[in-house]
Order: structure tokens, then sequence, then C-alpha cells
């Protein structure tokens, strides 16, 4: 028997985003001759996670960015949507979900989930902002089941009234949490390999809260002019990290 075959949508390729690495933990545990994980993801360069989704048998179509190509992206979801090998779609969309999940419907998907993974629009564009902001509003019209990582992006994208009748799943962000035990032999072994000698602190205490990646769209302008916020790719966000330890003579 052919296992069932759900379709993921992102909003941009794989990377090493929270979304991303919330359905690749589900995807790499779950019995995949039940349940396959497909994915429709924006853009054409290639994710880091492609080549695992292959081996794990999981199909990735590349559709045109509807802010750069609108009706080729349309045109590029009808013809998904249209092959009958679905009748499951998940968007990961926030608010543009709305145009996923009401093609979905349009084409006969009949179970088209909505998820809510942030509490405000990703964008300082006015415009852009008035239109997410249209599809915010417009979504539950489409969505047979809502779904939110917490109450406050439940509230945000859904409103108050879904959250209370109970119309919304909290589903939690799981982890594999195994893989963050603290293991001293191999916090020993990777200072040895990057030269990093003992700074004195206590490692069940030390960490980053955060990803060391370029921030965008999510800081307020008083907040980027303070200085509170810095643009930076992860290797000059490490040396970022380093230097303020130094000025504050923690290391």
């Amino acid at each position: 028997m052919s296992p069932i075959r759900i379709l993921h949508v992102l909003g941009g390729v794989f990377r090493h985003g929270g979304t991303e690495t919330f359905l690749m933990s589900y995807y790499r545990n779950i019995d995949r001759s039940k349940i396959q994980f497909d994915f429709v993801v924006h853009g054409f360069e290639k994710g880091v996670y492609d080549d695992e989704v292959k081996e794990l048998g999981g199909k990735i179509y590349n559709v045109p960015i509807k802010s750069k190509d609108y009706f080729g992206n349309i045109r590029a979801l009808k013809t998904i949507f249209n092959s009958g090998e679905y009748f499951i779609v998940h968007s990961h969309m926030d608010a543009m979900g709305m145009v996923v999940l009401k093609l979905a419907k349009k084409y006969g998907i009949s179970v088209r989930l909505a998820h809510a993974l942030n509490t405000d629009h990703q964008t300082n564009n006015k415009i852009q902002y008035a239109l997410h902001e249209y599809a915010r509003n417009s979504i539950k019209k489409y969505a047979t089941h809502l779904l939110a990582c917490s109450e406050l992006a439940a509230k945000w994208l859904y409103g108050e009234d879904a959250v209370k009748t109970g119309s919304v799943k909290i589903v939690k962000t799981a982890i594999d949490y195994y893989k963050f035990n603290y293991n001293d032999d191999y916090r020993n072994r990777f200072r040895h390999q990057m030269n990093i000698e003992d700074i004195g602190l206590e490692p069940i205490r030390t960490g980053l809260k955060a990803s060391p990646t370029k921030v965008k769209n999510v800081q307020t302008k008083g907040a980027k002019s303070a200085g509170k916020v810095h643009e930076l790719d992860p290797r000059e966000s490490a040396k970022l990290i380093v230097e303020k330890l130094k000025e504050k003579y923690v290391i």
C-alpha cells in the first residue's frame, strides 16, 4: 500500500530556519511507509535539506516567487494541485498561505491546513503589509484546519474567537532533545578542535539565545538605529559575539 503523501508549502527554499528544522525533525522520525512528505518551495536555488528529502523519499517542487512572477507561481501551484496526487496541503506561510489554500480549495484539495508561526507580518513595506493583512483576514475561509505554534500566534492569525472556541490546534515545536544533552567529553573535544581555552563559564548556563544568521525584517527602526540589532552574515555574527564578550570581560 502506498503511503499518504502530504504536501507542505514553504515560503522560500530549504534553509536552516525554524520551520524547516521543525519539519525535518518530524520527517526523519515518522513511519515513511505510511506517510510521506513532499514540499513546495518558493525559488529555484538548491536548499540545504534537498538531498536529504530526496533520500527519505520526498519530492520537492520549485515554484516561482510570487513577488517576482505572480502568474507563474499560480500556474505552477495549479499544475501540482491538479496532479491528483494530493488531498492534504499544509501551508507554512502564515497569512500568505491564504493564496495557497484558496487555490487548493479551488482545485479539489479536501484537507487544507493553515499554520501560524509568527505574531506579525514579516514586512515593513506598507503595500505588502496591507496585502498580507487582507490575506490574514481571509485565510479561515479556505483552511479546513487551523494550527499554530503558540496561543499568541493563533490569536494573531485567526483571532481570539477562534482560539476561545477551540478551533485552533496548538502544535508545539518539537525538538530531538537528546541532541542537546550536555556532554563533557564532546565539549572538551570541540574546544580542543577549535583551539578554545577554558573560559571558566558554567557550561549548563552558557549558550546562544538565537540563530547566528542574518537578521531580516524583524526589528523596529528604533532598535536598529540604537544598535541593538546587527545585520551580519553568520561568520561576522560569531566575531561580533566574541568581541562583545571580551568587552564585558567574560572572555
